[in-house]
């Protein structure tokens, strides 16, 4: 397995807010080559225990990216994980703990990509036929 290239200096990246049963997780995923690679979490007003266990979990994630473990089974893996506390809700769906919450950002970003390469294609797709115009 090819180890992967050292952290850039300067990488793309979006950031998704979402309420956890332990307050409100930052989920920032940066991409490098037009792909994800790094992923960078943090739990807002928590102790620092808990933002260890955050942090030491994005960068688990992180290195299963840059060896390029498909993002679905990632999803797949923090999907389902609940706790104890009490669910939150978020455009109707379910958070039922931190785990979940990281699932649900990374889903995001798939759908996003996944629309990306939908408008890329109805674009190349459109070039291949003259445009007429309305009465001709």
């Amino acid at each position: 397995m090819k180890k992967p290239e050292l952290r850039p200096e300067k990488l793309d990246s979006l950031t998704w807010k979402i309420s956890v049963p332990d307050g409100t997780l930052f989920v920032t995923l940066s991409e490098y080559g037009k792909k994800p690679w790094d992923l960078r979490l943090n739990l807002g007003k928590s102790g620092s225990t808990l933002n260890a266990w955050i942090y030491g979990l994005g960068r688990i994630i992180s290195l299963a990216l840059q060896y390029e473990v498909p993002m679905d089974e990632i999803i797949e893996e923090l999907s389902g994980l609940t706790s104890d506390k009490v669910e939150k809700h978020l455009n109707k769906i379910t958070i039922r703990s931190g785990p979940e919450g990281i699932a649900y950002a990374l889903n995001q970003y798939v759908k996003a990509k996944k629309l990306e390469e939908l408008d890329k294609e109805d674009l190349k797709s459109s070039r291949d036929y003259p445009i007429m115009e309305f009465g001709e």
